[in-house]
């Protein structure tokens, strides 16, 4: 693999394991809330430079509760498909909500998303 390829897959793994043991504690002290209702999503507002850090940070919210149905950890990647329709559509929100200006006004105007 390339180096770029083992720092994601290292990224992926740390942030499911502590994923894991947040959630593990929350239980623990009797906390149901879950993490993403106090997490901040990345913003994006079109510079191209800022996209990767945009997208590797809506990649780690995907990847940990209560989003792990639409999340491939075997490919690092967002799953195909997905019977869920309420998650689908809490995610496209949720992804919707984090962009700003020129972007957000593209994805508001297709239809088909």
């Amino acid at each position: 693999m390339d180096f770029q390829t083992q720092m994601l897959t290292m990224l992926t793994n740390m942030f499911t394991q502590l994923t894991t043991v947040i959630n593990e504690t929350k239980t623990v002290i009797g906390e149901t809330k879950h993490l993403d209702s106090k997490s901040e999503w990345p913003k994006f507002s079109g510079d191209t430079r800022k996209f990767r850090h945009w997208y590797l940070g809506i990649m780690s919210q995907i990847s940990i509760s209560p989003w792990k149905e639409m999340y491939d950890a075997d490919s690092n990647n967002v799953v195909k498909t997905t019977s869920n329709s309420v998650l689908n559509g809490k995610l496209y929100a949720k992804v919707i909500a984090t962009l700003e200006g020129q972007p957000f006004q593209h994805m508001v105007a297709c239809p088909h998303l």
